[in-house]
């Protein structure tokens, strides 16, 4: 048991870290290589970027979540915690599926800390 709860902590920063960086880092080289000398425009009203912006979020919140909660626990947390990811997990997916079947819309250009990202 000598470091693996170190190594689990990492692994849960750097996959979906890697996953991201190296999923858009292929894509985008592809795309733009492709297209040169074209650049590459995303539209920032798009769907396609709430759903992205949306899935940063709640990375974000959870790797955030995971960053107080190990250390309060001395790298061992409790049974709950995972229960509470599973919690947030499913609400994500909720609010996922529910805005892409615009039963409600979720409009990330008007949160102050994207604002000068997305107008």
């Amino acid at each position: 048991r000598a470091g693996t709860p170190a190594m689990g902590v990492s692994s849960c920063f750097g996959s979906p870290l890697l996953n991201d960086v190296l999923g858009l880092g292929i894509s985008l080289t592809a795309y733009t290589a492709r297209n040169y000398p074209h650049p590459f425009r995303f539209d920032k009203r798009s769907r396609s970027f709430q759903t992205v912006v949306l899935c940063w979020v709640a990375l974000g919140f959870i790797l955030l979540l995971s960053l107080v909660a190990f250390p309060l626990s001395k790298f061992t947390p409790p049974r709950y915690y995972s229960v509470i990811l599973f919690l947030v997990y499913i609400a994500f997916m909720a609010l996922n599926v529910l805005d892409v079947t615009n039963v409600i819309d979720i409009d990330f250009r008007y949160v102050y800390f994207l604002r000068r990202a997305v107008v």
